[in-house]
């Protein structure tokens, strides 16, 4: 094994020496790494990569329960709630333009039959039972949907919707969720406990209107403007990359990466093995899963096991101040302003091989795409949101820079130029995601912009910053918006 490079000093970047570490680790390390990622996205794309369930015939579609960000559920519920807060129940014109928006979004069968309901709490029931009406009419009509449909019409026109077929009701809610809490809970007062959280969050729907109007406008000014500015300092040569490469040989920075994998399959396969009982994962699993994500922070420091001295090995990392704190945080920031136009690209090429890929939802509606991160704050309490949060703004932004922008990056850069080494390590880092294999360009997209800025300042404070400004950012979002959409 090669000797240690020596305490780098004044400039972290200052020797080009390689890691220590041999020729022969590094490619047990590379099987390694490969065998394990290869490991974790099979368990990330299984889900992805089974083919939907075929309905047993084409007139006999499954009716499954509405997703939390299904389009027809998602703005049949903003607009009840909106309705509710802030539309006039007189005001015929703003609800008829309501009504409008919840008929174009319906366009499978199950779709249009649920938007039947919310057009009765947003309008009147006889609107809603004309449309159920058309719908029943409709020769191609499946006949597991025609029986919900006859109930939810007996329930539109009754005085009391909780009478009609008691016994169908736990069904109906099971299929359609909200919609049919909806409609059993028409004519009850709107304090009443079954029916007031489906109607109510429409001040919250403003505030969130609000922030993304806000997010959006100095996105689209500021990626502009950012990305117009690094184009120009690109053209007159006024970057200065302070990353250095070193030379070929080392392995100790590269073992980093199947040492992590390693640790996230305990997490993500044993953990859930030792914790589940008879009756499947205890309650407490998920704040044991996000609990247990922090004890892979030491794996960052394995060159340290590997005899690398800690002066070498945070220089090499990244893991100090560059030009000043204050400065790198700064550039973080222009980094991922610049290249937002690029994250944008990769959100509609992903939204477009989702049509591809998913095709139509369940009756031929929109694509049904699977997201743990909206799946996960579905179902957490207010002590797992704080969890979450804190692990995607601080341990993410720590960890994922350290493994993927420190030590896997830096390795790569040995041998290979810029580019190659920012798109690998950056298809690594989406493929560690438990996103659907095509929705992954965004994530992909982020690690390319994460490379390109170590590249430039060669600390990974501006890495960290933009990782953390973009996740506090999304997810402060999703967890304004996702609340309101809970049944």
């Amino acid at each position: 094994m090669p000797a240690d490079s020596g305490s780098l000093k004044q400039d972290p970047q200052d020797s080009r020496s390689p890691d220590r570490g041999s020729p022969f680790a590094a490619k047990v390390a590379w099987i390694a790494g490969i065998l394990l990622i290869g490991i974790l996205i099979i368990l990330n794309q299984s889900p992805a990569l089974a083919p939907p369930e075929q309905p047993a015939t084409q007139q006999l579609p499954t009716i499954e329960p509405p997703a939390l960000l299904d389009g027809t559920g998602a703005i049949s519920k903003f607009l009840v709630k909106l309705a509710h807060a802030m539309v006039n129940p007189d005001d015929q014109v703003s609800r008829t333009s309501l009504v409008g928006q919840v008929d174009q979004a319906a366009q499978s069968q199950v779709d249009r039959l649920r938007a039947a309901l919310a057009v009765a709490e947003l309008s009147d029931p006889e609107s809603g039972v004309a449309r159920l009406t058309i719908l029943k009419n409709d020769p191609k009509l499946a006949e597991n949907v025609r029986a919900d449909l006859l109930i939810f019409e007996q329930m539109l026109t009754s005085k009391d919707p909780m009478l009609v077929e008691p016994a169908s009701h736990e069904g109906l809610v099971n299929r359609h969720g909200w919609f049919a809490k909806l409609a059993l809970s028409r004519g009850m007062d709107d304090s009443n406990p079954s029916r007031a959280p489906l109607i109510d969050g429409g001040g919250r729907i403003v505030l969130v209107i609000a922030y993304f109007v806000m997010v959006a406008f100095v996105a689209v000014l500021g990626g502009i403007g950012c990305f117009a500015a690094a184009v120009a300092m690109a053209a007159l040569g006024k970057f200065k990359t302070k990353f250095q490469p070193p030379n070929p040989g080392g392995s100790v920075f590269l073992e980093v990466v199947p040492v992590f994998a390693a640790g996230f399959l305990v997490i993500k396969v044993l953990l859930p093995v030792l914790i589940s009982g008879p009756d499947g994962l205890p309650d407490w699993a998920m704040k044991a899963s996000l609990l247990a994500q922090w004890g892979l922070v030491p794996l960052c420091l394995w060159p340290l096991v590997r005899q690398t001295r800690w002066a070498d090995f945070r220089a090499r990392l990244g893991w100090h101040s560059g030009k000043g704190i204050a400065r790198e945080i700064i550039a973080g920031i222009f980094g991922y302003m610049a290249c937002l136009p690029l994250f944008a690209a990769a959100v509609v090429v992903s939204l477009l091989l989702a049509l591809v890929f998913r095709g139509a939802g369940p009756g031929g509606g929109a694509p049904q795409v699977q997201n743990p991160v909206v799946d996960m704050i579905s179902k957490a309490g207010t002590l797992e949101l704080m969890m979450f949060f804190v692990l995607a703004t601080c341990w993410a932004p720590l960890v994922e820079e350290a493994v993927f922008r420190g030590a896997f990056f830096r390795h790569l850069r040995s041998r290979l130029p810029l580019l190659g080494a920012a798109a690998i390590s950056a298809c690594v880092f989406g493929a560690m995601h438990g996103y659907e294999f095509f929705m992954l360009g965004p994530v992909i997209s982020l690690g390319f912009t994460f490379a390109l800025i170590r590249e430039w300042r060669g600390s990974l404070i501006g890495c960290m910053t933009a990782h953390f400004l973009h996740n506090a950012t999304a997810l402060s979002f999703m967890m304004l918006l996702l609340p309101i959409l809970r049944d």
